[in-house]
Order: structure tokens, then C-alpha cells, then sequence
């Protein structure tokens, strides 16, 4: 039986492969167990994996293992364009083929928030405990991965990835609808 700590480590482990992790609990039908601390924390990271996605923009489709881009951690990228590293216990990372401009933000696995990242192509979490990179051109990308066909029918609710003064500019804080999008 894993911890809920190991849990979250192969969660990350796995998304930074491009597989998904399924939580399974062989005691699941259990009541107690179902109510436990331990099945709680469990189910809570994983939760932030797609917190991380959904608050980070996160366009997974095209990504790769691209562990030999990093000089520690795992990777998974679609080189030039998006990064996400997987640091176990913090440290430093260089990476290779990084974008011009750049926009990198940590995220914390354990409690779902994160924080800008400074640097690059070195980074450095900013403590020894688990953390995830995120690094992404910062030039608007299209949000289905290509443009949309001109003629043709364009969503105002697929606007380009790229975050906030860059791909969209909103003078509101948050995401006030949330009902299509995160961002």
C-alpha cells in the first residue's frame, strides 16, 4: 500500500510519461476506509493534477517523455512550445531547447497552488519538497492546436493559450463564467 505522499509522486511520475494513473483502493467498499485521512489525501493529490492543467493552461496533446531535454526531474514537452518538469525533492534544472519568450510558473503538488518561476534555462524550486515547472512559449497559441479555418465559424470561448496579456486581456480578476474554461 502506497502513502499518500508515494501516491502523488507516481501520479506526477505518470503524467510526466503521458500515461494517467487510475486510483484504485482494494478496500474502497469499506465505509471506514472510504472516510480515511489517508484516502482523502490521496484522492485530494491527485485532484491537483488537474488543477494543474485546468489553472496552468496545460495543453498535454502532442507531448512526449522528454526526459534527456532536463538535467533532472522528468519531462514530458513538446520541444520548443510547452514544458512540464516533475522535481521529486526540489533542486535545480536546466532545460534544453527552451522558447523565446518564455512564461514559467512552479506548481506545489501538495496543496495545488502556484507561483511565478524566475530563470531559464536553469531553474531552481523553491524548496527541497516535490515540485512541478511549467515553461510555455509566450506567444498565443492556438487553443485546439491550430488555427481555426478561415472561412469559417470562430468560438470567442477558444480563444488562443497563452495566458493573460498575451494570447487574451481581461480587466477582471479570475475567471468569473468558469463554466467552459479555467482561464
Amino acid at each position: 500500500s502506497l502513502s499518500p505522499s508515494d501516491t502523488r509522486r507516481k501520479a506526477w511520475a505518470c503524467l510526466t510519461a503521458t500515461a494517467h494513473i487510475d486510483y484504485f483502493h482494494d478496500e474502497l467498499g469499506e465505509i471506514d476506509v472510504l472516510r480515511s485521512q489517508e484516502v482523502a489525501d490521496r484522492m485530494r493529490y491527485i485532484g491537483y493534477l488537474n488543477k494543474f492543467i485546468a489553472d496552468l493552461s496545460v495543453a498535454l496533446r502532442g507531448m512526449a517523455p522528454s526526459d534527456s531535454l532536463v538535467s533532472s526531474g522528468w519531462c514530458c514537452a513538446r520541444l520548443g512550445e510547452e514544458y512540464v518538469v516533475y522535481l521529486s525533492a526540489g533542486g535545480t534544472t536546466s532545460i534544453t531547447g527552451m522558447p523565446s519568450p518564455l512564461t514559467a510558473r512552479w506548481f506545489n503538488p501538495r496543496d495545488g497552488t502556484n507561483q511565478q518561476a524566475f530563470g531559464g534555462p536553469t531553474f531552481t524550486a523553491p524548496d527541497n519538497n516535490d515540485w512541478v515547472l511549467h515553461v510555455v512559449a509566450s506567444s498565443p497559441r492556438p487553443y485546439h492546436g491550430s488555427p481555426a479555418p478561415i472561412p469559417g465559424v470562430i468560438q470567442a470561448e477558444d480563444y488562443d493559450l497563452g495566458g493573460e496579456g498575451v494570447a487574451y486581456h481581461d480587466t477582471t480578476p479570475g475567471n468569473s463564467g468558469g463554466a467552459y474554461r479555467s482561464d
